[in-house]
């Protein structure tokens, strides 16, 4: 422990805490990277914009979206602006909604050309259309019909929610695959494969559970993909409508002709969400799943699954969790969780532990793209709750944040604009607001080393002077303790020499002799007790006004008894003075041997010592007087003083007045009779207790 004090003791290391919080504190961003906003714009009601390169030359084209009263219409552009053409479709957008585009570009036919394949509903009919020519005004598809929608609340309320391309029925053509669901809406809740070159569609069996999205994989091992099913119990169809419901959620996998591959596994109870993917344990293909609980009191359940829908283990996660992905690491089975506060745990699910935290919140709505031309892609990712969009980078261990800067919708498009030769930037649309964004490397993030460096070089030069200052004042502090010291000890050489002693103890004798033997006890045990309160006070420069009384008490009572009780004594102290107050040692005891040696002792009988103490706002008046022959009759004597004494404790209140803080003046006069014929000395102290340094 000692050893760990000194390290942390190290002005070197010292500075390093105080450095880290005020690098914290400041409005420095110390990421890397950074995201700026290069331009937006407002845009007209249910109008959409989404950037892909259609034509395969490395620009993106600016695809546009809008709606007239009967028809939705798609303005396409080039990187320079150019209108290719405008394609008008029938139906509307209006009560569609999208994860990620309302107008999707997908390469089908291989050729490194993409088709713009959008969906229109009319009345209660869900439309495909599809542009694969930009020179031609003539769609290639057009009015599609592929559902009927409903019933919902008021108006159908269909959704699309991913689209791929692939060929699932090895005829060497892809097939655009699409799933539809909805809130309230009974039906389509399916996923959908429709054949471009055959203009045939495939359709899920009938379901009622509320899937909102899928994830293609190999997850038998047999070279094809099958389609992992996660959804939501919404509860809006119960168990007495239809068999697969969506008061539980249900674990549903389809093969690659969109059938069950097993009987879908009833997960019962009110849930969130049931999101289901990909797992591989030991070489051995899984389904695993986790539970999201509609009750925040439950923890989210994380389960495995076989192939053939058969729960091999579950086991709760100690989490406050509301979504989540899995994201593709390779060789490890990685979940990105959400908690109710919007902070992103990356969770090993083999080692059953979070590998990092992030103060930030990491949605379902997601899309990857390599942004600084590394060839790492970033997970790019948007919380509208909290109006803050992410970039998460190097699988998922960094990230930068936009927060507050964009205020979010639920309808919110995500896309990236591409230039040759440069970065990708980010096109985001979140209701009428459109804004171009840039994600570079941060110009100021070097200077934050220089900024650290600074900051602890003065912590460092600070705690050097400080630590200067403090060395300077504890020298000056043990030089006035020396002083102090030294003049105490001058004062008690002066005042209880051994010829004090010696008188003491001889006067104790000679009463002995008279065997008065109760009062040489007393004596005797006074002047063990003076000696005794010397030694116990010897290392410290005050004690209490009590010791102090007691001390001087003792001293003028052994001065009697040497002097033959020449003189008496009185010493009254009000009931308003505090006598636990700290004060100067031998400041009562050197002026009453003053006045007992240089006035009291020449005077013949009679004699009286007073000392009085009280208070006055917040000052100590002590008054010692006597009435015994006077300083001038007194400098002519045997017994006259050098004077050094009092020098000694004029010295001695400067000292302690720069060392301790305490105010004391003092005063002698003389005092005269009637006649004005000397009639003794008084000594007038005041201590000021609350003078600071």
């Amino acid at each position: 422990m000692k050893r760990i004090l000194q390290v942390l003791a190290n002005p070197f290391l010292l500075p390093l805490l105080p450095a880290a919080v005020i690098m914290a504190l400041l409005p420095i961003d110390y990421k890397p990277f950074v995201l700026e906003i290069q331009d937006r714009q407002s845009l007209a009601p249910n109008n959409s914009i989404y950037y892909d390169d259609i034509t395969g030359d490395g620009y993106s084209e600016r695809i546009l979206t809008g709606e007239e009263d009967t028809y939705t219409w798609v303005k396409i552009y080039d990187h320079n602006g150019v209108l290719f053409d405008q394609w008008n479709f029938v139906g509307r957008q209006e009560y569609l909604s999208f994860i990620h585009t309302p107008a999707i570009t997908k390469d089908y036919n291989g050729d490194g050309r993409k088709a713009v394949f959008v969906f229109t509903l009319a009345a209660d009919s869900l439309f495909l259309h599809m542009i694969d020519d930009l020179e031609n005004p003539r769609p290639r598809l057009r009015n599609r019909f592929i559902a009927t929608v409903g019933p919902g609340h008021g108006q159908p309320d269909p959704r699309i929610s991913v689209a791929y391309v692939a060929d699932i029925i090895d005829d060497g053509y892809k097939e655009l695959l699409f799933m539809v669901s909805s809130r309230f809406s009974r039906y389509p809740r399916r996923v959908f494969a429709y054949s471009i070159a055959a203009d045939s569609l495939m359709a899920s069996p009938e379901s009622f559970y509320n899937v909102r999205w899928f994830k293609m994989a190999d997850i038998t091992g047999d070279g094809s993909m099958e389609f992992i099913l996660s959804g939501t119990s919404a509860s809006n169809v119960s168990p007495s409508e239809h068999h697969f419901h969506d008061h539980s959620n249900w674990l549903m996998v389809l093969d690659k002709k969109l059938e069950f591959l097993f009987d879908p596994v009833e997960v019962p109870g009110r849930a969130k969400r049931l999101f289901v993917f990909p797992l591989e344990r030991d070489s051995e293909k899984l389904i695993g799943t986790v539970l999201f609980r509609a009750n925040q009191n439950k923890p989210a359940v994380l389960s495995s699954y076989d192939t053939g829908g058969v729960l091999l283990e579950e086991r709760e996660l100690d989490m406050d969790l509301f979504r989540g992905f899995k994201h593709p690491v390779a060789g490890q089975n990685i979940l990105v969780l959400n908690n109710q506060d919007r902070e992103t745990f990356i969770y090993d699910i083999e080692s059953d532990r979070v590998l990092r935290e992030h103060p930030v919140p990491a949605t379902l709505s997601r899309q990857s793209k390599d942004l600084t031309g590394n060839g790492e892609e970033e997970v790019i990712t948007y919380d509208w709750s909290t109006n803050t969009l992410v970039v998460f980078r190097n699988d998922m261990q960094d990230y930068t944040k936009l927060r507050d800067e964009i205020s979010f919708s639920n309808e919110t498009v995500l896309s990236f604009i591409n230039n040759p030769g440069q970065n990708p930037l980010i096109s985001l649309q979140t209701g009428a607001a459109w804004y171009k964004i840039q994600y570079a490397r941060n110009p100021h993030f070097y200077y934050s080393y220089a900024y650290f460096a600074g900051i602890y070089l003065v912590f460092f030069f600070f705690g050097m002077m400080t630590r200067f200052y403090q060395k300077n004042q504890l020298s000056k502090k043990q030089s006035i303790e020396k002083k102090i010291t030294g003049l105490q000890l001058n004062l008690v050489k002066n005042q209880l020499s051994p010829h004090f002693s010696l008188n003491a103890i001889n006067a104790a004798i000679q009463t002995i002799k008279k065997e008065e033997t109760g009062k040489a006890a007393d004596y005797l045990g006074r002047f063990a007790r003076m000696h005794r309160a010397m030694v116990l006070s010897a290392d410290s420069m005050h004690r209490s006004l009590a010791e102090e009384i007691q001390f001087v008490r003792d001293y003028v009572e052994l001065e009697k008894l040497r002097f033959d009780h020449a003189f008496d004594v009185e010493i009254i102290v009000s009931d308003e003075v505090d006598q636990d107050v700290q004060l100067p040692k031998m400041i009562l005891q050197n002026y009453a041997e003053n006045a007992i040696k240089h006035g009291l002792a020449e005077k013949k009988g009679d004699g009286l010592l007073r000392i009085s103490i009280d208070r006055y706002q917040e000052k100590i008046r002590i008054r010692i007087s006597d009435n015994g022959v006077g300083r001038e009759m007194a400098a002519g004597s045997e017994t006259s003083s050098t004077g050094r004494g009092l020098e000694i404790m004029s010295e001695y209140y400067k000292l302690y007045k720069k060392y301790y803080g305490m105010h004391i003046d003092h005063q002698i006069s003389d005092l005269y009779d009637a006649s004005g014929k000397p009639a003794g000395t008084l000594v007038e102290i005041e201590v000021l207790m609350n003078v600071n340094k």
